[in-house]
Order: structure tokens, then C-alpha cells, then sequence
């Protein structure tokens, strides 16, 4: 094994969130005995043990700053060949007796739920109150030690003049500070965000006129983004996943669900390789679905559960970007004097594949009737072929609807084909994807239920907020009727949750006055219980 630096050594340490620079004072003194009984035999190591110890506690780290240097592609390839062994093994395991008895360890009895932190803009507050801005989406970064919150204002004219912003707390840090964001990076009107699964600095962002931001939230810089086109966004962007391979997926309130690759450094959001165009027979015709939520079905790569303005539940199926040159001696026109790049051919091998021949024809007339040698994405996108012919439709399914806009869902970080869904009609529902009938209601009269959340660690445990200003927290192991906890209210509406996926007794919510909870959930709604897994199974089916 190779020798590690200090300062990958101290990066090891902070990474594992079990350590923490404000407690160790129990473990520096379990050390410091132990070294100081060793003074006088053995000075030379007593002195690296203090280099060390020093630095760890004055050095300030920075983890988007260090990396570690190792070979992706070998390490991907290691991972590939060891990964049908590990999963045999956790299968065999979940047979076991002497694991079903099996409770995790806590080395805190946390009886009740607290609230941590109360985060806000202070400088900002002018802007926030001239511009009628408000928290828009909150997320949790990959590594869980930054909070971000989007801003923008949900009454607009037209297209969106306001000036906006992205905050981003670092909750661990030296500098944190309640009403001062580490971080902030000026911005149009932000309606959704969403960290990077592994880069835990890399922050997309989508704007109320449809652009698709990329941003360093660290360096508080903006990396690239997108341009508002017919083929674009030419609506606002709800919402936002990062699929595998740096992919990136955004859903428009037109009805496009546009895939970018994140690391084609060529044309970095400038075009979209793939596309979706949302369409539902309505009579004799057919109209577009504005979607507002969309989640991916865990352990699934192309199926996708959306929400839409008009109360929709849809089931769609979506493949991620095909980057192998499947169509490249079709689209070979080089006997009509026409070259097509290697950005066209990945657009083109990515359109819906039953009107490309008829896209292709359109194409090189164009470029014939203009002289035009080498075709391009631009090209393809200035000879403005029928939108429903380049993008497919993806919907293959519908729940039953909700009977107000659906604002959330949710697939269970556990079971397949389970997923969460809330509305404005006040309910809260659970689905399965083969079933069309919703499996359970939770209703609230006289309120809107503006997110739910699944917890990432207890199976029967999810949580909710409303337009009242409460955090509903469910836990079907106690009542499969009713919510089990309420924090409550603060006397403005409850606009978004996230529970933090690496922390996971932190749960943070964004309310209407531009404040941002932290709390700290107790052992008995974060620790798994024994069966509980089997008895969620149960419950569903």
C-alpha cells in the first residue's frame, strides 16, 4: 500500500464524520497520557505526534482542495470485479441467523428531537425583501457538511428581471456562522438545486427562465451555463438529478426533460445530448405535461417517477446517453458533400430513433439550400426540425392523480418500487409502481403538504412539511394511521426538507421567511429496529 501524505491522512480522518475538532479534547488526552509515559525514552516521537495533533487542530480543511491521486479507470475496473461478490455475500448474510437480531450501537441516547441551528442571510435581507424572494430549494451536499439554499420570487410577469442568489452554510467549520452564509454566488431567480453525488463542492442550479447553471459553490464561481431555446429550457427548470456517468437531467415546467452531459468539456451545457418531450392524449388531441417533481425509482437506472402541475403521477422511462457510435455509417453523407461532427452524431444517435431518417433528410437540406459543409448541433438545431420528432415521449404509465399539484416525490431509498408523493390538495400518499391505485392517504384538511421525504436510514419512517409551518414525521412501526411526531409550527409556511444523507439525524427545513431549520432527530426516529425492514414489506404488500 502506498505512504499517505499528512494531509491525506488528516482528510481520511475528517472524511469519516465520526470525528470531530470540536470534541476531541477526550481523545487528546487518552493520547497525551499514553505518549507523556513515553517522554523520556522516546522524545523523537513524541515530537511528530505533536506536529500532527497541531496541525490537525490549527489547519483549516479544505476537501474540494485535496485530491487524492489514484487512477480512476483502474480503480473503477477494481470496483466492477468485486462488486458481484460483495452483493453475494450481503445476500447470504441477510440469511443468517445471528444477524437478525442485530441492533446498531449509539454512543449517545438522544431521547428528543432539538433544534440545532436557525440559518439566514442577514447581508442579503434588503434584497430578499425588495425583490419578494424566497427559499426555493435546500440541499445537502455529498459529503453532508454544507447546507445550500436557492432564493427567487414566486410571482413573476413574464420572464424573471429579479436579482437572486445561492447561499451555502458550512455547518462544521471554524467560520460557520447562523446569519452569515460561507457562501454566496449572485444569481437570476434559483428555483431548484443539486450537489454532485461525489464532488461535494460541484452545485447545479435551475432558473425560473429555464437556464441550467453549474456552479463551485467553494470558489463561488459559475463553471458554465445554459442558453433558453426552443430545444432548451424556455420555462422554468423545477427540478434537478444527477444521473451516473456526470450526467445531468433537468425537468421544465414546458414539459422537457433534458439530459447534459457534465464532463464533454466541449460543449459543457451549452447542448443537451438527449431529450424528452412530456406529451398526454386529451381527447382528440394531444397536450404538453408540465412537470414539477421528478425522482429516480432506487436501484433503477431509466425509471422515473414525475409529478405535474395539474396533479399527474406518471411513470416514465428514460435511458441515460448512448456515447457509442451506433449510427455513425448512417449518418455518413460524405457522397453529398456533408460531414457531420462528432457532437451531431451523439445528438442525432440520441433523438427518437423512428422519425430520424426524416430529421436526417430535413438536416442536409438545409444545410444544402445554406451550403453548409459540416453539420453541427447548432446545425441540427437552426434547421428546426418538428420538436415531437427529435425528442421522445417517455411516459409509459399513470397513477392515480392527485387532485392539486403534486410538489414532491420520493422512491424509497429501500424497496424497489415504492415511492412517496405530496400535494397541494393536502395529501400525502405511498405508491408502488406496478400498482396504479395509491397504496395509502394521508390527508390534511385546509393546508398544502409542499415536500415529504423518506428517511435514509429507517424503512418505516418518512417526514413532511406544510403550508402551516409543521414537520410531519411518520413511523408506520408505532401508527400506520396518523404521523407519529409533530415539530411545530414557527407561524410561517414550511417550503421544503431534506434530511442530510451522510448526518442522518439531521433533518433541515427551509420556511417562507427565509429561514432555514437544523434538527437533530432522535435515536428512536434514525436507528433501524429490529424486523422493521420485513414489516415495511408487509405493510406495502
Amino acid at each position: 500500500m502506498d505512504d499517505f501524505s499528512l494531509d491525506e491522512l488528516v482528510l481520511n480522518i475528517a472524511s469519516n464524520n465520526r470525528v470531530s475538532y470540536k470534541n476531541s479534547s477526550i481523545m487528546t488526552q487518552y493520547q497525551s497520557q499514553n505518549i507523556g509515559t513515553q517522554m523520556e525514552n522516546n522524545k523523537k516521537d513524541q515530537m511528530v505526534y505533536n506536529k500532527f495533533y497541531f496541525e490537525c487542530q490549527i489547519e483549516e480543511i479544505n476537501q474540494q482542495n485535496i485530491k487524492p491521486d489514484y487512477d480512476q479507470r483502474r480503480l473503477q475496473h477494481f470496483l466492477n470485479t468485486i462488486y458481484p461478490t460483495v452483493i453475494q455475500a450481503l445476500e447470504e448474510s441477510q440469511q443468517l441467523k445471528k444477524l437478525q437480531k442485530f441492533q446498531p450501537l449509539s454512543d449517545v441516547n438522544r431521547k428528543d428531537t432539538e433544534e440545532l441551528y436557525q440559518l439566514q442571510n442577514l447581508a442579503k435581507k434588503p434584497t430578499e425583501i425588495e425583490n419578494k424572494l424566497e427559499i426555493t430549494d435546500i440541499q445537502w451536499n455529498s459529503n453532508g457538511l454544507i447546507i445550500a439554499a436557492s432564493y427567487g420570487c414566486l410571482e413573476h410577469d413574464g420572464s424573471c428581471v429579479h436579482q437572486s442568489f445561492v447561499s451555502a452554510w458550512s455547518i462544521n467549520s471554524r467560520t460557520f456562522n447562523q446569519d452569515k452564509p460561507n457562501y454566496t454566488i449572485d444569481l437570476p431567480c434559483i428555483m431548484c438545486l443539486q450537489f454532485h453525488p461525489t464532488k461535494p463542492n460541484i452545485l447545479a442550479a435551475g432558473s425560473f427562465n429555464g437556464e441550467l447553471y453549474l456552479l463551485d459553490i467553494t470558489a463561488q464561481v459559475e463553471i458554465a451555463h445554459s442558453q433558453i431555446d426552443d430545444y432548451f429550457h424556455r420555462e422554468s427548470i423545477t427540478q434537478i438529478l444527477w444521473l451516473q456517468d456526470e450526467q445531468l437531467l433537468s425537468l421544465g415546467c414546458e414539459g422537457k426533460i433534458l439530459i447534459w452531459p457534465a464532463d464533454y468539456e466541449e460543449i459543457l451545457l451549452k447542448y443537451p445530448l438527449k431529450g424528452c418531450y412530456m406529451v398526454r392524449k386529451k381527447e382528440s388531441s394531444t397536450e404538453s405535461v408540465g412537470g414539477i417533481t421528478i425522482c429516480q425509482i432506487y436501484d433503477d437506472q431509466t425509471t422515473f417517477i414525475i409529478g405535474s402541475e395539474g396533479g399527474s403521477v406518471l411513470k416514465a422511462q428514460i435511458t441515460p446517453i448512448n456515447f457509442n457510435m451506433t449510427k455513425k455509417a448512417f449518418l455518413d453523407s460524405r457522397d453529398k458533400g456533408l460531414i457531420w461532427k462528432e457532437d451531431a452524431m451523439l445528438f442525432m444517435q440520441n433523438l427518437n430513433q423512428k422519425f430520424l431518417p426524416e430529421v436526417k433528410i430535413q438536416i442536409e437540406n438545409y444545410c444544402k439550400e445554406r451550403r453548409v459543409n459540416q453539420i453541427s448541433i447548432q446545425t441540427i438545431i437552426s434547421a428546426k426540425p418538428d420538436i415531437r420528432k427529435m425528442y421522445v415521449n417517455p411516459l409509459s404509465f399513470a397513477y392515480e392523480a392527485h387532485y392539486g399539484s403534486v410538489f414532491s416525490v420520493n422512491a424509497s431509498p429501500f424497496i424497489k418500487n415504492v415511492f412517496l408523493t405530496s400535494s397541494m390538495d393536502g395529501q400525502i400518499r405511498i405508491y408502488q409502481t406496478n400498482n396504479q391505485r395509491c397504496l395509502a392517504i394521508y390527508e390534511y384538511i385546509q393546508t398544502y403538504i409542499l415536500c415529504a421525504q423518506f428517511s435514509p436510514t429507517r424503512p418505516c419512517v418518512f417526514a413532511a412539511c406544510d403550508s402551516d409551518g409543521q414537520i410531519l414525521i411518520f413511523d408506520l412501526m408505532q401508527n400506520q394511521q396518523q404521523q407519529a411526531y409533530i415539530i411545530p409550527t414557527i407561524g410561517k409556511s414550511a417550503t421544503c426538507l431534506r434530511f442530510n444523507q451522510r448526518q442522518s439525524d439531521l433533518l433541515a427545513c427551509s420556511y417562507s421567511s427565509g429561514l432555514i431549520k437544523i434538527y437533530q432527530l432522535n435515536d428512536e426516529l434514525t436507528l433501524p429496529q429490529e424486523g422493521e425492514l420485513k414489516k415495511f414489506q408487509y405493510l406495502i404488500n
